[in-house]
């Protein structure tokens, strides 16, 4: 998972409308927002119009005004004005990557789910959070925009603490927070878009939210993933703010008809977090796409935090995987070394790295004179970085390094299993 450069002072931030028309006044409202809080805020061409028909403009506009916020490399963040509905329409426009070699934070939730979902397929993660409408009316100094604010600018990822809930099933997990607007997501479902498989190699902390669905719809959808095994993989659940519907004849609120759900599936042993503030409401905070999180559900309350790098067992005899190594590296690159260098600035420090590896393997076992630092570091040390750099290219294009291996080998072995005898 790629987490995009953190914003500076400066920085430029590009408003877009990817689906439903947006009042004027939040977009100009949200440009001054942005403003106080010292960045660039640029309006793309067509964020205000001209409408076509209930969308913001055209599919070719909305795309291209993406499309140029993407490879713009002074752009430094996406924010969507507004969702509704159109996000979908952009997706076949974009592939993974372009995303991942212009990867830069993309904002939004209700419709914007479509886009999380393209970005967390590009491996690149992004923030479900307050958009145009938010920022005018709440202003600057809101908990929600503050917290959107930090995410953006400090690295240092989400660390929240909520009243508990009735219905709360206590329990502790880590895991890859996805998740978003349901009824959005269910429309990807069998795609390669498709968030709530909870099939995410990490184990999934899966959050859901929604407007204006009837309980019996939530209720066919949460069956479906029940059917599809999805449900009986997640390992906690965050149940967000379901807002604009009416109690039916069977369930009194929606939270009751998740909980009875769950009961009648028998998904148990795994943290479920009811009434969180995350969707269409006022108090609506970030989360991140595709961070590793923590959710711990406790009689007290709730505390869902990113999970923060840890220096790794560096004893001898410690053992990591190919998958780990990967992950140790992202996680170091996210919260100490602020972010990725380009592939190719990468590329050129591969080589300078397999340079000073051979440099050092010509003095200590060929022909040339040895140095002192030489003999103290031996290979260990240029082996290590040589592998650094590849892992950090490898993160970044979206290679499975374990994947990558075990085809390599197999193909050898095809190859030459007969060759030597």
């Amino acid at each position: 998972m790629i987490y995009p450069e953190s914003l500076r002072p400066g920085d430029r931030i590009a408003i877009i409308s990817p689906a439903t028309t947006v009042k004027e006044e939040y977009i100009d409202g949200c440009v001054d927002v942005l403003r106080a809080s010292g960045f660039d805020p640029v309006v793309m061409p067509s964020a205000k119009g001209p409408a076509d028909g209930t969308f913001a403009a055209s599919v070719e506009a909305r795309v291209t005004d993406l499309k140029d916020a993407l490879h713009d490399r002074s752009v430094k963040a996406i924010l969507c004005a507004r969702g509704g509905y159109g996000c979908v329409h952009l997706i076949p426009h974009f592939n993974d990557e372009e995303i991942r070699a212009n990867a830069k934070w993309l904002i939004g939730f209700s419709d914007v789910s479509a886009l999380h979902a393209l970005w967390h397929r590009a491996g690149v993660a992004s923030v479900h959070g307050p958009m145009a409408k938010h920022l005018t009316l709440l202003g600057v100094d809101d908990p929600c925009t503050q917290a959107l604010l930090s995410i953006l600018t400090t690295g240092a990822g989400i660390d929240y603490a909520t009243e508990p809930h009735p219905l709360d099933r206590q329990g502790e997990a880590t895991g890859r927070l996805l998740g978003g607007n349901l009824a959005v997501l269910n429309g990807l479902a069998a795609t390669d878009l498709d968030l709530l498989t909870g099939k995410d190699p990490d184990g999934v902390i899966l959050f859901i939210e929604d407007i204006a669905e009837p309980v019996y719809k939530v209720e066919r959808v949460l069956t479906r993933l029940y059917l599809s095994g999805a449900l009986g993989r997640i390992r906690g659940l965050i149940v967000g703010q379901f807002t604009e519907y009416k109690p039916d004849r069977n369930h009194a609120s929606m939270e009751e008809m998740i909980s009875r759900l769950l009961d009648r599936y028998n998904i148990s042993g795994i943290p479920v977090a009811f009434g969180f503030p995350v969707g269409h409401t006022d108090f609506n905070l970030p989360l991140i796409e595709g961070d590793n999180v923590t959710l711990t559900v406790g009689k007290d309350g709730v505390k869902l935090q990113s999970v923060p790098f840890t220096e790794p067992d560096n004893r001898a005899g410690k053992e990591i995987t190919l998958s780990d190594a990967q992950k140790m590296v992202d996680e170091w690159i996210r919260t100490i070394g602020g972010r990725y260098f380009s592939e190719l600035t990468n590329m050129v420090l591969l080589t300078e790295e397999t340079g000073e590896l051979a440099r050092v393997v010509a003095r200590l076992y060929g022909d040339q004179v040895a140095k002192e630092g030489d003999l103290r570091k031996g290979l260990k040390e240029e082996i290590a970085d040589v592998l650094w750099v590849l892992t950090c290219i490898a993160n970044q294009t979206g290679v499975n390094l374990t994947e990558a291996f075990l085809e390599s080998l197999a193909k050898k072995t095809r190859r030459d299993k007969d060759r030597f005898r």
